[in-house]
């Protein structure tokens, strides 16, 4: 009987990004890494076998202009936040809805999706506006001994 070799483990990324790895046919799952493979100064960090394929799925911010937004009450938000998450059921990819900040007037919203394209077809079939998405390029984690910095 034919047995297939378990999961690699943490093959890491060169910036704020997760990686989606399946390994012989079966997901493995989302594991958020470091340093941004975007970045100008190369690829992964860490070898990844030839029988592992390797999808990076970049974070973003997406701002939306929502007059009144600050004034909408618990019940006006938890709807929102039900058609966003039937919306990312119905996307039928990868996408994750981290957090959301309302001020002003004005949603600031985390989102992991694998392209702004996705955002975009978020934003329209929720009938949320997506006034601008701009892609999480470092993040700093004041919660480390001294902070730590992701290029």
């Amino acid at each position: 009987m034919r047995r297939d070799p378990p999961p690699q483990r943490g093959c890491a990324a060169s910036g704020s990004v997760t990686v989606l790895a399946t390994h012989w046919g079966g997901a493995v799952g989302r594991k958020r890494y470091g340093r941004n493979p975007f970045a100008r100064d190369g690829p992964l960090s860490s070898p990844v076998t030839s029988n592992m394929e390797i999808a990076i799925v970049p974070k973003y911010i997406i701002e939306r202009n929502i007059p009144g937004a600050s004034d909408l009450t618990a019940e006006q938000l938890q709807a929102i936040a039900a058609r966003s998450n039937a919306v990312v059921a119905g996307l039928g990819e990868p996408y994750t809805w981290h957090l959301s900040y309302v001020a002003g007037d004005k949603f600031y919203c985390i989102h992991e999706p694998e392209s702004a394209g996705a955002v975009n077809r978020h934003a329209e079939k929720g009938g949320f506006p997506a006034d601008k998405v701009t892609m999480v390029e470092t993040t700093i984690d004041p919660g480390a001994p001294g902070g730590t910095l992701d290029l």
